[in-house]
């Protein structure tokens, strides 16, 4: 079985780092595994980067750049991402050279998967949903627009009023080149499967529900104190963990509300409490978060990322909107309990009262409830084995990988005999 994985990036932010995790655990079941990018950031021998320096540069930082320049039309635009897939490439050859048996689809943005690029690749398509935007008009996550359930226009995201705009030519696009794929969707969450069923787009597709897996030896509990020094952290004070690609700049990522709540844990929690934030080094202008905070910046290494998970007492999520996080997974494998608002896939991780909290979206005083349950010392040791108990039963890579091994034999076999 050959299988090729389609990843604008191989291990920067969740989605690329999810694929990556697919394609080794894939690769350690024995399975040939290889994966397709603009842009590597690994050193692994089976992910291909274009061949040539321009096409590298290009990869990393032009395509980028020359796909957003049609977002310039909207001046009103929210700056939250959204691509229309409209720059050509050569991915499709790149592709076919290595004759693979199925495609996997990840994120294929930032200029790297032209739309009309899909039915070209001569193979069976899987693609594995880390956000929205398969099935919309150009957005990753929708918020509370409806309009990829019909007919993408009159977009929020770009602050337009008419329906015949940006968002209803990639709509449109989509659906005239996708209309006979052979394709297969998975989805890490049960939220974002319902989303797609209900998608103009894809809602007469095959959709599969298969979680995010990871390295249970690598993500695992540690004493908490070895964890803080070989960090630099303080060993004595409560800490809390707050982490995501662009943390405190991204507004979907619920800053702004962890701000909120945290200012109301004045007085709850013990002076010395601390907030530790990774994935930005700070943001833009001063807040006041209630308490000192310690800013790691973004960390690629995972044995340091599994530390700071086992080091803090708690993993808040804010996030406005989310499928099935990493950040969560990961600390949850950690021993590490979780509080976050109830939205998306989230709720699919987190056990009320067991492997943490969930608090009403968009409720900062029952988020700073939630925080303060949780760091109760009586339920840490409960809470710490609930999580990684969760962890080993759903997130498992060698899970994961039988899985998704068994979808793909399951297509193959399909593919098959409808060729016999």
């Amino acid at each position: 079985m050959n299988i090729v994985h389609l990843s604008a990036i191989d291990t920067a932010g969740g989605a690329a780092l999810a694929a990556h995790r697919t394609h080794r655990a894939l690769m350690d079941a024995g399975v040939n595994s290889q994966m397709v990018v603009q842009d590597r950031r690994s050193q692994d021998p089976q992910v291909h980067a274009p061949g040539t320096a321009l096409g590298r540069i290009l990869g990393r930082y032009g395509n980028v750049r020359i796909e957003r320049s049609l977002n310039k039309l909207y001046p009103h635009r929210d700056p939250a991402a959204f691509h229309s897939q409209w720059v050509p490439t050569n991915v499709v050859q790149r592709v076919r050279m290595l004759e693979p048996d199925l495609v996997h689809l990840h994120w294929i943005c930032n200029g790297f998967v032209r739309v009309e690029a899909l039915p070209r690749f001569g193979a069976p398509l899987v693609w594995t949903l880390h956000d929205m935007w398969p099935l919309t008009g150009g957005c990753h996550y929708s918020g509370d627009c409806r309009g990829f359930e019909a007919r993408c226009g009159q977009c929020p995201l770009l602050g337009s009023h008419s329906a015949w705009d940006l968002s209803r030519w990639v709509w449109l696009r989509k659906r005239r080149a996708w209309s006979k794929l052979n394709l297969t969707l998975v989805s890490p969450s049960r939220w974002l499967a319902a989303e797609a069923r209900r998608s103009s787009l894809f809602r007469d597709l095959r959709v599969e529900i298969i979680p995010h897996g990871i390295d249970l030896q690598r993500y695992r509990p540690m004493a908490r104190s070895a964890a803080r020094s070989a960090l630099g952290l303080p060993v004595t004070p409560l800490l809390i963990l707050f982490g995501a690609v662009a943390a405190a700049h991204d507004h979907r990522k619920g800053f702004d509300l962890l701000q909120l709540a945290l200012q109301k844990l004045r007085g709850t929690l013990p002076p010395d409490t601390r907030l530790v934030v990774f994935g930005s080094d700070g943001p833009q202008s001063h807040r006041d978060l209630g308490m000192k905070t310690h800013y790691m910046g973004t960390i690629r290494d995972e044995t340091t990322l599994a530390q700071l998970y086992a080091a803090a007492n708690v993993f808040v999520l804010p996030s406005r909107q989310d499928n099935l996080p990493n950040t969560a997974v990961e600390a949850l494998a950690c021993g590490t309990p979780c509080v976050a608002f109830d939205v998306g896939g989230v709720r699919e991780l987190i056990a009320p009262e067991q492997t943490g909290w969930l608090a009403r979206p968009f409720d900062t005083d029952e988020l700073a409830r939630g925080v303060v349950w949780t760091v109760a010392r009586e339920r840490e040791a409960e809470l710490a084995a609930a999580s990684r108990r969760k962890a080993e039963l759903e997130f498992g890579a060698p899970l994961h990988a039988r899985r998704t091994l068994e979808l793909y034999g399951s297509l193959l076999s399909t593919t098959k005999r409808e060729e016999s």
